[in-house]
């Protein structure tokens, strides 16, 4: 989270003096009026990486990571939205992840030319390889799916509910 927790995460206290939080839209608004903003209002806006960021006491915090620490009262290294879209942060859409698990519920890198998670032509052999974070599943396959099919056997094993075919 490069550039958004510099010093000191906010407390508990402090975000609940600031906002309400309704975990069945997943929705922050401001509870008192400043500078422009009226109590009511929703909090924060939609950086262009996709995520809804809000400005507490002069610092950026991500709204999902937000959501996750009002909910539990603690902060998690990483948060994942089961569904994907990073501006659903209902409380019943995100769980704590690792990196790992976080980027195997992404999807496919918009490059992958084979139209298959994990899976990569190797052009020396002419055969499709497999691979789950970085680790080569073992063998060659004819077939782009034949090697997907073998990545989301490695991957359910490794991951389980994180992980995703597309």
């Amino acid at each position: 989270m490069k550039g958004f927790f510099v010093g000191n995460l906010i407390s508990i206290q402090r975000l609940k003096e600031l906002l309400n939080y309704d975990p069945d839209t997943g929705e922050f608004t401001w509870r008192v009026g400043k500078r422009g903003l009226y109590a009511g209002d929703i909090a924060g806006c939609i950086a262009k990486h996709h995520y809804r960021v809000i400005r507490l006491d002069n610092k950026l915090y991500y709204a999902h990571r937000l959501a996750f620490f009002w909910s539990t009262g603690r902060w998690p290294k990483y948060v994942d939205h089961k569904n994907r879209c990073t501006l659903d942060n209902r409380f019943s859409n995100l769980r704590e992840a690792s990196m790992s698990e976080n980027l195997m519920n992404a999807r496919r890198p918009r490059n992958n030319t084979t139209g298959y998670k994990g899976v990569w032509f190797d052009k020396n052999v002419g055969r499709y390889r497999a691979e789950v974070s970085g680790d080569h599943i073992p063998g060659f396959f004819v077939t782009a799916k034949e090697a997907h099919e073998a990545y989301m056997v490695e991957a359910k094993k490794r991951f389980g509910e994180f992980a995703r075919s597309e």
